[in-house]
């Protein structure tokens, strides 16, 4: 007979088309074996070369070039992604740090990491479902790094209290930046404030390699959201640091930096002892870049 885990795991998959969809199980909580909302975030997978073989546009790129997941989020649906993170071409010309500012009872706002790639070295995007064709790539200049809460598909959305008592799970995603305008500015009229990194173009591409790594550990999402500890920008520092070391940090700055690399609206302050950013870093609003004021 088949377990009851078995049975959820079934029950919670949307396509059977997608092989790399989620099963997509709350792992833990009051909402432990409900399905996630993984129609809606789900965490990226890193694919293997047999994982690549089974989309034959694909097979003529460089392996050594690219970096293949599956599940980045574009227009809506999931598409596997040849991503460049190779130090020969130096792919990313700039990284931004991105905080997104929303309503809440208390002063909160979301962090997420934007890398702009050269124009000669786009992103490749080709439709995940296997029953979906294609006869050539979208090529994609603008990706995103979040780390987001994500709720149960039966359970309550999110707010910043039962965020820290287990109801929803991690999704470490990548996305488009044009999905993501849509998400924040477009249907919801938030103010994005923009930081820019002082990272060089083999810095950047360094960043991108090692955020997707860090992000692609857990593609089960067996991880659960915390508002304080594990959340948007306590895990985009850790990927950081996974990436490019404590850069510049001395011990006592080291002791400090949990409150700022956990708490998002001081999160330029763990940014800053890690000497990514200097006097160039504050640039324009992604409002102000797109010429979509925020709504107050």
């Amino acid at each position: 007979m088949k377990s009851a885990l078995f049975l959820a795991a079934i029950s919670c998959i949307l396509n059977s088309n997608d092989p790399f969809e989620p099963s997509g199980i709350m792992p833990a909580g009051p909402l432990k074996g409900h399905c996630i909302g993984t129609e809606d975030r789900r965490t990226l997978k890193i694919l293997s070369s047999a994982d690549v073989k089974l989309y034959p546009a694909f097979q003529h790129l460089d392996q050594q070039r690219y970096e293949f997941v599956a599940n980045l989020k574009h227009q809506g649906k999931y598409w596997i992604a040849a991503i460049p993170t190779s130090l020969k071409e130096k792919a990313v010309e700039k990284v931004i740090f991105q905080i997104e500012h929303f309503p809440a009872p208390v002063p909160a706002a979301h962090t997420q990491v934007r890398y702009h790639l050269k124009p000669e070295h786009p992103a490749l995007l080709y439709p995940q479902a296997l029953n979906e064709k294609a006869d050539h790539f979208v090529k994609i200049y603008d990706l995103i790094t979040s780390f987001e809460a994500v709720p149960a598909r039966d359970g309550p959305t999110y707010d910043l209290f039962k965020g820290q008592e287990d109801y929803f799970a991690l999704a470490y995603r990548i996305i488009t930046l044009e999905d993501k305008i849509k998400y924040m500015i477009t249907d919801q009229g938030h103010q994005v404030d923009q930081l820019q990194l002082n990272l060089d173009a083999e810095g950047s591409t360094t960043l991108l390699h090692g955020m997707i790594q860090y992000a692609g550990r857990d593609p089960e999402m067996n991880t659960m959201y915390q508002t304080l500890g594990r959340n948007c920008t306590s895990e985009i520092f850790q990927g950081i640091d996974a990436s490019l070391g404590r850069v510049g940090m001395n011990d006592w700055q080291i002791l400090k930096d949990p409150v700022a690399a956990n708490y998002p609206p001081i999160s330029g302050k763990a940014l800053r002892v890690r000497g990514l950013l200097n006097e160039q870093s504050k640039i324009q609003s992604l409002n102000d870049e797109l010429g979509l004021p925020a709504r107050k």
